[in-house]
C-alpha cells in the first residue's frame, strides 16, 4: 500500500503547500525577448493539469503580470482533450474554439527545402497573429508536442509586439497617429504573395482592425500587424494610403527585429501557449528538410 501511494506523495505535498502559501509554481525567463517557462521540482516537471486551483491562479497571475506572451510547460502528459482543457487555465484561456478538425487539432507538417513547395511560402511561414482575419481574432493559441519532433529544425518564431510598440521611437503625434489607424485583414492576401489555396480568390470577406491594441485584462498596449493576413491600410487611396502603408512597412520591420524576438526549438511532451494580444508568431518549417515531419497537436481560444 505504501508503494502504491508513494508516486502521489510529492504532489500531495506540494499541494498542501501551496494552500499553506509556502510554495507556489514559478515561471523563469525563457529569452531575453519574451516567454516563460515553468519551473521544474526537484528535476521533474510540473504538470499543468495536475496544477490545483490555487496553484494555476498563482501561474495565470504571474504569466500576466510578467506581460511575456509565451509560456512553455516542458515533458507534459496531459493525456487527452479534458487534460489540454485543465493545462489551459494556466494562461486563463477563454472558450476552445471548434475548427473543422475540432477543438484539438491534429497538426502535421512535412519539411520543404529544397522541394518546389518551399518556393510558394504560405500561411504560417509569414508574421501572423492567428484569425486576424476574423471579427474577433484568436486571443490564446496552444501547440502539443507529440513524440514526433525533429531533434535540431522545426522552431517556432516569436516577436514581443508589445515591447517593440513601447520601444518604437516614433514621435507622440505619430503615436497618436498609429492609433487612429485601421487596417484591412484578408485570410487569402498570404503577405501579398499567391497562395495555391486560394487561386480564386478570398472566400471571406476581409474585416478591419485597429493597429493598435489594449490587453482586455492588463491593458498595455501592443501592436496589431499580423503581415500574413494585413491586406491594407482603411484609408482613401493617394498620398495618405501610400503614407500609412510605408508607415505599417515600418512597423512590422521594427518589430521583427533582432531584439524583440525569439525562437521555439521544440521538444517531445512541450506544451506551449501564447498570447496573440502580446505576440506574432511564423513557422520555419518551410526550411526543414523534406525527411521531417513535425507532428502537434493545435488549439485555439477565444476571450
Amino acid at each position: 500500500l505504501g508503494a502504491l501511494r508513494l508516486p502521489r506523495l510529492p504532489l500531495m505535498l506540494r499541494r498542501a503547500a501551496s494552500r499553506l502559501g509556502i510554495w507556489q509554481p514559478r515561471l523563469q525567463p525563457l529569452s531575453p525577448a519574451g516567454g516563460v517557462i515553468l519551473g521544474d521540482v526537484g528535476g521533474r516537471d510540473l504538470q499543468l493539469h495536475e496544477l490545483s486551483d490555487i496553484e494555476l491562479a498563482a501561474v495565470r497571475t504571474e504569466f500576466r503580470e510578467k506581460g511575456a506572451g509565451v509560456l512553455l510547460a516542458r515533458g507534459q502528459r496531459p493525456g487527452d482533450e479534458a487534460g489540454l482543457r485543465r493545462a489551459a487555465r494556466a494562461v486563463g484561456c477563454g472558450p476552445l474554439l471548434e475548427t473543422a478538425k475540432g477543438p484539438v487539432q491534429p497538426y502535421a507538417t512535412r519539411g520543404r527545402r529544397g522541394t518546389p513547395a518551399a518556393e510558394t511560402p504560405r500561411g504560417s511561414d509569414f508574421w501572423h497573429q492567428d484569425n486576424s482575419y476574423l471579427a474577433q481574432p484568436s486571443r490564446y493559441t496552444a501547440l502539443y508536442a507529440t513524440g514526433q519532433v525533429p531533434a535540431d529544425e522545426g522552431d517556432t518564431e516569436f516577436a514581443h509586439l508589445a515591447s517593440a510598440w513601447k520601444a518604437w521611437p516614433g514621435d507622440e503625434s505619430l503615436k497618436t497617429a498609429v492609433r487612429g489607424l485601421m487596417a484591412w485583414h484578408c485570410h487569402a492576401h498570404n503577405c501579398g504573395h499567391p497562395h495555391p489555396q486560394h487561386a480564386r480568390g478570398a472566400r471571406r470577406p476581409p474585416q478591419r482592425h485597429g493597429l493598435v491594441r489594449r490587453h482586455p485584462l492588463t491593458s498595455v498596449e501592443a501592436l496589431f500587424l499580423s503581415p500574413c493576413y494585413l491586406k491594407g491600410p482603411d484609408v482613401e487611396p493617394g498620398e495618405s494610403a501610400q503614407k500609412a502603408s510605408a508607415l505599417i512597412q515600418e512597423l512590422t520591420a521594427f518589430a521583427s527585429s533582432a531584439p524583440f524576438v525569439f525562437s521555439h526549438r521544440w521538444r517531445p511532451g512541450d506544451l506551449l501557449f501564447w498570447d496573440n494580444h502580446l505576440v506574432m508568431h511564423r513557422a520555419s518549417t518551410i526550411h526543414m528538410s523534406p525527411d521531417s515531419v513535425r507532428v502537434m497537436f493545435r488549439l485555439s481560444f477565444g476571450d
